[in-house]
């Protein structure tokens, strides 16, 4: 009888559980650091504009009521000083959606790309061994699978 030979083609190899946090600082830094910081500072000055704008509103109501309990309408001067206020937030925040949302779209692009790259050229450099022992399928469906997401 003769003896078998080694497995020539590796199982796949999946890890389980969460990423690892080596990965999310390697994703941050592949964008470049300006424009990481620039996404997570219009989403923080967004949500504040917003905060800002509900605690206006409040304020807003509550001197309209008061103002009608005691039977003197609000002014108009007022009123257009608290519409300009809302609007000026309101706009503000749209402004910052739309930074936000560029900015991240070309974020995610940029990285998505260089990602590509970096995968494109360590497989083109492999050694032979490594297409001996690694199915064309398999090589394939880790492009694929970065592909559609």
């Amino acid at each position: 009888m003769q003896k078998s030979g080694k497995k020539l083609v590796k199982n796949e190899e999946k890890n389980d559980g969460s990423v690892a946090t080596k990965a999310y600082f390697q994703y941050a830094r592949m964008g470049g650091n300006l424009t990481f910081l620039s996404i997570f500072v219009s989403n923080g000055v967004s949500y504040a504009a917003e905060t800002v704008d509900s605690f206006c509103l409040a304020i807003w109501a509550e001197i309209t009521v008061l103002a009608r309990m005691e039977g003197t309408p609000l002014a108009d001067s007022k009123t257009q000083f608290y519409v300009n206020i809302h609007g000026l937030f309101g706009l503000m925040g749209i402004l910052l959606l739309t930074v936000r949302s560029l900015a991240t779209a070309y974020y995610q692009f940029y990285v998505s790309k260089q990602l590509h790259e970096n995968m494109t050229n360590h497989i083109l450099r492999a050694p032979v061994s490594f297409f001996n022992v690694t199915p064309t399928g398999q090589v394939l469906n880790r492009f694929s699978a970065d592909m559609d997401k």
